[in-house]
C-alpha cells in the first residue's frame, strides 16, 4: 500500500471511494470507541514520513496528505480532546489515554506544518518520525 493510501485508510479517506476496511482504521477505532491505537497512529506517522522524505513537492500528494492529516486531527480533537468531547464525557478514555491523544494531536499538527512548508522540509524541519519521537519520549524521560 502506498503512503497516501495508508493515510486515506486511517484518516478520512476519499469521498468517492467506499473503503470496506475502514472499520480497522485509526479514526474508526475512536468512534464507536474500541481503542486508542498507537500502532495505527505509528502507521500514519510512517506514511507521513515517507511522503515528507520522498515526495518531490508533488502538489497533489502533499495536498491530499495534508487534507488527510488535518481531518484526522480535527476528529481526534472533536471526539477526544475538546471540552465536552464524546470520549471524555462518556468516560470511554482514562487520563492516560487522553494524554496520549493530546500528544497525537500535537504530532499531527506539527506534521501538517512541516508538510505545508517546503522550506522547512529542506532547510531545518523535523521529519514526522522525529516529531513523533520527541513527543513520545518527553514523558518517558
Amino acid at each position: 500500500m502506498e503512503a497516501i493510501d495508508v493515510l486515506r485508510h486511517h484518516c478520512i479517506g476519499r469521498f468517492d471511494i467506499d473503503d470496506k476496511n475502514a472499520a480497522d482504521s485509526f479514526l474508526d477505532k475512536l468512534r464507536p470507541f474500541s481503542e486508542v491505537s498507537e500502532s495505527d497512529f505509528l502507521e500514519i506517522i510512517n506514511a507521513s514520513d515517507e511522503i515528507y522524505r520522498y515526495t518531490d513537492n508533488s502538489e497533489v500528494i502533499l495536498k491530499d496528505a495534508i487534507y488527510q492529516l488535518n481531518g484526522c486531527a480535527h476528529y481526534l480533537y472533536l471526539w477526544g480532546l475538546r471540552e465536552g468531547a464524546m470520549l471524555k464525557s462518556n468516560k470511554l478514555i482514562n487520563e492516560e489515554q487522553e494524554n496520549i491523544l493530546k500528544k497525537m494531536f500535537t504530532v499531527l499538527m506539527e506534521t501538517i506544518s512541516q508538510l505545508s512548508n517546503p522550506h522547512d522540509r529542506t532547510d531545518n524541519g523535523m521529519s514526522p518520525k522525529e516529531i513523533y519521537s520527541n513527543a513520545f519520549q518527553e514523558n518517558s524521560a
